[in-house]
């Protein structure tokens, strides 16, 4: 799939070319460029240089829309600024880049492929993909129970066999960003700026690249945009990226608020995390009260022990007494886990073979057993469907 460049040819070109080690043919006519374009039967991308004007840019993006769908537009912008992305997102821009930032362009250009390639197959199947990805939930009833180590390590483990994007919910504390050294350049505060018109590229350009088969959804930069974000935003976000993956996988602050309230609805599994001292255990039982209260499927809620190892006095069994449910799986407390954070890399990955990692591929299994998944990025046999209260 071939990359044009539309401006004067520049170090710009240049220094995206060696980022993505392929050639970027550049063209400084139009016309030039629309006679290659059509020629192009599975798609295109075209970078937009930092020397054309916005307005020239947003009218080559129109046309690509309209004319040849398959061809993706991406901007180079020497600077970048709310009013910029809001509008380029809203004209159909797939990707926008600062021109000094050649890793961001190279993770946008994977993204943008995808998107085309998607479209692609979709065009000849009649329709979306038949593939919705199954929301899974991770959740606490009280702060500091390792809710966000337990969803980075799910999302990671199931990541080596599948397609999936990891949501950091938790809009004024997420730590997602931090825990795997990412940037939040791009965060769901773009969501804002979009009001009603989310579509499936608005979410796409939200998201941060952190491996092949894993893009993350990161917090906002600002805490203060927790206020303009709601369920609808949440919801209109994770519906748009369902078919793009095979699992979401949603980090969530421990609050029953409106866009947790509005994940809960979408959720097909939710782990529901817990320590074992009286405080995360009494909380856990107002949770479970509360989602009973919410009218919600409780066999979807499976309850995970985090550093079920620790010498607190209280038994995991006697855990399963006092908030009356099985629990599901044991985590055990390792010191490999904050090594590996303070180092930004998932337990799970660089600590492969521990008994920690031992139990969240045990999770990734049984949530393929759950959806009747069999093999890597295949079609499920039959889906898992949440079974309407009563």
């Amino acid at each position: 799939m071939k990359i044009f460049y539309y401006g004067e040819r520049s170090v710009e070109t240049e220094r995206f070319s060696f980022a993505i080690a392929e050639e970027i043919e550049c063209f400084n006519s139009l016309s030039l460029l629309w006679q290659e374009i059509s020629n192009q039967d599975l798609g295109a991308i075209i970078l937009v240089g930092s020397d054309i004007s916005l307005t020239d840019a947003l009218s080559l993006a129109e046309k690509c829309r309209n004319d040849f769908p398959f061809t993706k537009v991406m901007l180079s912008r020497q600077r970048l600024d709310v009013e910029v992305l809001a509008r380029a997102i809203r004209a159909g821009i797939a990707e926008v880049v600062s021109s000094d930032d050649p890793t961001a362009f190279a993770e946008g250009v994977k993204r943008v492929r995808d998107l085309i390639q998607v479209g692609v197959r979709n065009s000849t199947s009649g329709g979306r993909e038949s593939r919705k990805a199954r929301v899974i939930l991770v959740f606490s009833a009280k702060g500091g129970c390792g809710k966000t180590t337990i969803s980075i390590n799910l999302a990671t483990t199931l990541s080596q066999k599948w397609k999936v994007c990891l949501m950091d919910l938790d809009l004024q504390f997420g730590d997602i960003a931090v825990s795997m050294q990412k940037n939040p350049e791009k965060t769901i505060s773009s969501a804002i700026s979009m009001g009603s018109d989310i579509d499936r590229l608005g979410a796409r350009s939200m998201l941060t690249t952190y491996s092949d088969n894993l893009d993350l959804l990161l917090a906002p930069n600002n805490p203060t945009d927790v206020e303009f974000i709601n369920g609808r935003i949440v919801g209109s976000v994770v519906e748009e990226l369902q078919s793009d993956y095979d699992f979401i996988v949603i980090d969530t602050p421990p609050a029953f608020t409106d866009f947790v309230l509005k994940a809960t609805e979408m959720m097909d599994v939710c782990f529901l995390i817990t320590t074992l001292d009286m405080p995360a255990l009494k909380n856990m039982r107002v949770v479970l009260d509360t989602m009973k209260a919410l009218k919600l499927d409780m066999s979807l809620v499976k309850i995970v022990i985090n550093r079920a190892d620790s010498k607190t006095g209280i038994s995991a069994k006697e855990a399963e007494n006092l908030i009356e449910r099985n629990v599901e799986f044991q985590i055990p407390n390792e010191i490999n886990v904050s090594v590996a954070t303070n180092r930004g890399m998932p337990t799970c990955l660089s600590v492969p073979k521990s008994e920690f990692s031992k139990e969240f591929n045990r999770m990734a299994s049984s949530l393929e057993e759950w959806f009747g998944m069999r093999g890597t990025n295949e079609t499920p046999k039959k889906s898992f469907y949440r079974k309407k209260s009563k």
